[in-house]
């Protein structure tokens, strides 16, 4: 699964996770019904989840998109890849504008296609982190994706 957060909306680290823990319950509930056994095999394989930035219209480019527009578009576009995408949008109780949105949750779906979708966007943590090695999901999708290459490639 994979959730790319807005950080145009200057969100707090608890905000983002609470907006994060709404994607992972909606794309779950979603999965269940639409790729059980995508979902079932995702839960045996130790349930992977990635967190990437959105920063929307943060660069000021002419043209560029803002954050909600950008969710929208990547969630049409993993749409159109039969991946379960769901978009959160906030209360407005705390800190965020009512309907805003603020997470775009991905999957959970096969890897190699989520790293054809979201390579261009930026991981909220470089691996490896400086004091610890990458949690062990994260090395499986980097060999999950290697091998899927391979493969498609007749090796």
């Amino acid at each position: 699964m994979v959730f790319v957060v807005r950080t145009d909306l200057s969100m707090t680290k608890g905000k983002m996770a609470a907006q994060c823990g709404h994607a992972t319950l909606m794309c779950y509930k979603s999965a269940q019904k639409h790729a059980p056994s995508i979902l079932e095999r995702w839960e045996r394989l130790g349930q992977a989840k990635i967190a990437l930035k959105c920063s929307g219209g943060e660069e000021g480019g002419e043209g560029s998109l803002d954050g909600e527009e950008e969710l929208e578009t990547l969630a049409g576009v993993a749409a159109s890849l039969g991946v379960v995408a769901r978009i959160v949008r906030d209360a407005g109780r705390t800190q965020i504008k009512a309907g805003s949105a603020t997470v775009l949750g991905v999957g959970p779906g096969e890897f190699f296609l989520f790293f054809s979708f979201f390579l261009f966007l930026p991981p909220f943590v470089r691996f490896p982190p400086p004091s610890f090695p990458p949690p062990f999901g994260a090395l499986v999708v980097v060999v999950v994706v290697v091998g899927e290459r391979e493969r498609g490639d007749g090796g």
